[in-house]
């Protein structure tokens, strides 16, 4: 057997060898030894003090059955994440194992900073019975850049005290767009604009991608702009009438609030958006009850979809490949772990270590795996890791979102403009 590992084709074997793969890529490292000496590597991520918490506590439990190897931890927020890795890894010094998101996996790994996690398998990074659809949707390029840490859904969360208190009836999950415009315009009237009725969610990618899918698009596939001009116009007119009518938060307002739930953990609407699995972060942050139901839909076909919550890569420059390997092995693949890390990233993708993880959940932690499985039974097509640029269109996208909520361009010049400079974005 060759001392080189063989880059293997996932997406060309069939189901019954796609597990078996990952082990057939030669002659694996294995497991740095205490004999080696000691191995320093660093790991950074984004989140909330709780997942800070409990990323922490996985890797000190990591640190405990591995002593010959310290991890470094670098927590960070999400404002920033990127453009931070993107200058550490330009200059070859970004940490050795990195939370990482799909929007801009192929941004990093067309540049080479992504290791091929093929080159770790099977020791110490073992895949064995993660399901094929999974091993299938990693691969770019023959290569697995990342690993998917959880998967995780859309959701629309409120807060049930305020809808008890203004006599509004809760939202429910086969609600259309047009009850969410009338359930939001319901609770600014009747609090007397003291409670908005929702947060402004025109300038999250995420949102609009649900409403994209249902009109048969996406937002970013492989190729670029997945999305029509008029897909975008509907979608910033929704959103300018909210806003005009009190409906949803004043421009001025959102400002205040970096993210679409901020507001409704502050108390200043009744209704936000993010993904499910931040849906635990948010009730540790308010006294109110949290409940949660599916975005809505107006399409036959919904436009909720199942999404990599977040990955785990190895930077290329990596001095410690195999140990950062093992970390991530750990962090998907141990029950232990999982059971540490529990839902909060999304619902981990190993079926063996689901029990761990979900085992002793909470109510709104069950709320959770109940959206992500009735969006598993019934809603639309995951979508593929999206083309280089993608990151930058994303900023892009909110800044013109921006423009147009605070009166600067109207909606049809916005997405002109947006669709240009998008464009020129994907064409360097």
């Amino acid at each position: 057997m060759s001392d080189a590992p063989r880059r293997v084709n996932l997406r060309a074997l069939g189901a019954a060898t796609v597990a078996a793969a990952l082990f057939l890529t030669g002659c694996a490292a294995e497991a740095p030894s205490e004999e080696e000496g000691p191995v320093e590597i660093r790991m950074t991520w984004w989140g909330s003090d709780a997942r800070h918490e409990r990323t922490n506590a996985a890797i000190d439990l990591f640190e405990e059955k591995y002593p010959n190897i310290t991890v470094v931890r670098e927590p960070a927020g999400f404002e920033g994440y990127r453009d931070k890795l993107l200058t550490q890894s330009a200059a070859g010094n970004a940490p050795d194992v990195f939370q990482f998101y799909d929007d801009i996996l192929r941004e990093f790994g067309d540049r080479g900073q992504l290791l091929d996690l093929n080159t770790l398998a099977p020791e110490p990074l073992s895949l064995e019975g993660w399901p094929e659809s999974v091993l299938d949707s990693i691969l770019i390029d023959g290569e697995v850049r990342a690993l998917p840490f959880s998967v995780t859904t859309q959701a629309v969360s409120y807060n049930t005290v305020a809808f008890e208190t203004y006599g509004v009836d809760a939202p429910t999950d086969d609600w259309t767009w047009d009850d969410f415009a009338e359930t939001a315009q319901a609770i600014t009237d009747a609090s007397g604009g003291a409670v908005y009725g929702t947060s402004d969610w025109s300038g999250f990618n995420q949102a609009f991608e649900v409403w994209a899918k249902q009109a048969g698009g996406d937002f970013i596939d492989d190729q670029g702009l997945a999305f029509s001009k008029e897909d975008l116009a509907s979608w910033w007119e929704l959103w300018a009438d909210l806003r005009e009518s009190g409906a949803a938060v004043p421009a001025d307002v959102a400002a205040e609030y970096p993210t679409n739930y901020d507001a409704l953990v502050a108390g200043r609407t009744a209704m936000g958006f993010s993904t499910a699995n931040v849906l635990q972060a948010i009730q540790s942050q308010t006294a109110d009850n949290v409940d949660a139901v599916r975005a809505p839909s107006d399409a036959d076909t919904p436009g909720s979809y199942l999404r990599t919550a977040m990955t785990l890569a190895v930077a290329k420059t990596s001095e410690h490949p195999e140990a950062a390997g093992l970390l991530i092995n750990f962090l998907v693949n141990d029950p232990e772990a999982t059971a540490i890390l529990g839902i909060e990233r999304g619902i981990p993708l190993n079926p063996t270590v689901i029990d761990a993880a979900t085992e002793g959940a909470d109510e709104t932690a069950q709320e959770f795996v109940r959206l992500v499985e009735s969006v598993r039974e019934n809603g639309a097509p995951s979508p593929v890791p999206p083309v280089a640029g993608a990151g930058e269109v994303i900023a892009l996208f909110t800044e013109y979102s921006q423009r147009v909520a605070f009166g600067q361009l109207s909606v049809d010049d916005a997405v002109d403009e947006f669709f240009a400079a998008a464009e020129s974005t994907f064409g360097r």
